[in-house]
């Protein structure tokens, strides 16, 4: 098989950064002279890395999404507790994320735990790669995206197949997106596929097809879940958009025409107060 190789793309990729070790001190903190006349501030730890881990679990609990995130940029004990895979860490993220974004009731995919779920749902954050305006969500990918990122990021699979001559067994065991007349193929899955695939046997490489085959279609169940509850979600805002619409000129039309009311058996309130919107 011919070598096949991409450029590496990052998605999700926490880089952390090199920070002062705020946890060593030295006590006393101030020490005085006995002449009270030299004065010695020595450094103290910050309060929040000495917090005990159940009191901390406790804060966090109460805390938003967006405080949470904030919080993994504090010190390194906070990214490793509020980015870590633990049971305690995952249902702090559900509260949090059903607290900021209610309609978000379904649980993550298969592939992403609750903290990125949460970014990746995030709408008014834009495109995670150019930081645009305008990003779509792809969940095949578990991307956020636009269309110029997207192009990027991707690849048919007619290129794939003639050009890079990659196997349509891998191909048919890897999440793809309908753009046009053809399927694109996120460009990082194909790689970690066409990896994994290379270093089998030939012997097992059929089982693992299949085992790939049984993801995906568990990824595409998932997908249409998705897509039906945000199709449900939007019939509903522009319902209730349109019910309030219908309440307001339905004010209008009794403050204006009391006639028109008492003709249907409506009659008009007893106040114009109780039309105005509170």
């Amino acid at each position: 098989m011919p070598n096949f190789t991409f450029e590496n793309q990052n998605n999700f990729t926490f880089i952390p950064t090199k920070r002062v070790n705020t946890c060593s001190f030295k006590e006393p903190i101030f020490n005085f002279s006995s002449t009270l006349k030299k004065r010695e501030l020595l450094i103290f730890p910050a309060i929040a890395t000495t917090i005990p881990p159940e009191i901390f679990t406790n804060i966090c609990e109460h805390l938003s999404s967006e405080d949470l995130l904030s919080l993994t940029k504090v010190c390194r004990r906070f990214k490793e507790f509020l980015c870590s895979s633990s049971s305690s860490t995952q249902q702090i993220w559900r509260q949090a994320r059903l607290r900021s974004l209610p309609f978000l009731k379904l649980p993550p995919p298969l592939t992403l735990d609750e903290k990125q779920y949460y970014v990746l749902s995030k709408s008014e954050m834009g495109c995670q790669f150019c930081k645009t305006s305008g990003g779509k969500i792809y969940w095949a990918f578990r991307a956020r995206t636009c269309d110029s990122c997207l192009d990027i990021r991707t690849l048919s699979h007619d290129r794939l197949f003639i050009e890079c001559n990659v196997p349509e067994d891998v191909l048919s065991s890897i999440p793809f997106v309908h753009r046009g007349p053809s399927r694109i193929f996120w460009t990082r899955d194909v790689t970690d596929s066409l990896k994994d695939y290379s270093s089998l046997h030939d012997d097992k490489k059929e089982n693992w097809i299949n085992k790939k085959r049984l993801l995906l279609n568990s990824i595409i169940e998932d997908i249409q879940r998705r897509e039906q509850q945000a199709l449900v979600d939007t019939l509903g805002a522009r319902l209730d958009r349109l019910q309030g619409l219908l309440q307001e000129i339905h004010g209008h039309m009794l403050r204006d025409n009391p006639a028109v009311g008492h003709s249907f058996g409506i009659s008009m309130p007893y106040t114009s107060r109780s039309l105005s919107p509170n």
